[in-house]
């Protein structure tokens, strides 16, 4: 582009204080110069624009970047929450069937072991009646022996109860401990009014015989009063059972 000098009016207002007046003044100007200037002017401001567009962008994805990252954080946060709350509920409910699982199981075990024990109860119970009874007698033996041997009247006493059950009281053979003749010997002198005929009256020792029991026998009969046999028929009928005694 050519240098073009071109010529401008420049017209200056003088003002005094009484008669203003207006003058002219002519300056020369040159059109390249400012052509010049405009081109750098028009440069620097395409070069800032690119600048503050390429710092928008820069902002942009900065912002971008950073509400994203607060978008992840809160949406992670949510679903850890939502994540933790439902592994909590599902605990809960999985803790929960198994104990109820549990309950019914140890519900059943009670049931069926009540059931067994119910069906069982009436063996057990005369099981136990049974130990109860033969212990028992067991003891009433040996408190029976007991007194055979210190009672020296339980032979006598249990003679008496022999005769009364014999219809004809002669002929008679007492059957004893030996421990328990002497005492038999003293009954049958004073006894007459209980023997028909107390010559007749024969004491046999017998070692077989418990102390404090005696076994009569005549002719036709024979009265068993041992002390083992008495035992015996007691316990036959208190278990319902029978005695060959």
């Amino acid at each position: 582009m050519s240098n073009t000098m071109d010529t401008v009016k420049s017209t200056v207002i003088k003002l005094n204080d009484q008669n203003p007046r207006v003058i002219t003044r002519l300056e020369t100007v040159n059109v390249a110069d400012h052509l010049s200037e405009a081109k750098v002017v028009l440069r620097k401001s395409r070069e800032q624009a690119r600048e503050i567009l390429r710092q928008a962008q820069i902002d942009a994805a900065e912002a971008q970047e950073v509400a994203r990252a607060k978008g992840f954080e809160a949406g992670f946060k949510k679903g850890y929450e939502s994540g933790q709350k439902s592994g909590y509920d599902a605990a809960f409910e999985k803790a929960k069937e198994e104990f109820s699982e549990r309950q019914g199981e140890l519900i059943g075990t009670f049931i069926a072991t009540v059931e067994q024990f119910d069906a069982h109860k009436r063996d057990l119970f005369i099981k136990a009646s049974g130990d109860m009874l033969e212990l028992a007698m067991e003891v009433a033996h040996r408190v029976t022996k007991r007194v055979g041997v210190v009672d020296r009247d339980a032979a006598k006493e249990n003679l008496q109860a022999a005769l009364r059950l014999v219809e004809v009281k002669t002929d008679l053979t007492v059957y004893v401990n030996p421990a328990d003749a002497e005492s038999i010997r003293d009954f049958a002198e004073t006894a007459g009014g209980v023997l028909d005929d107390a010559a007749h009256f024969r004491i046999e020792e017998d070692e077989t015989i418990a102390p404090g029991g005696c076994r009569l026998t005549t002719p036709t009969s024979e009265v068993d009063a041992t002390l083992e046999t008495q035992l015996e028929q007691i316990e036959a009928l208190v278990t319902g059972g029978t005695s060959d005694a």
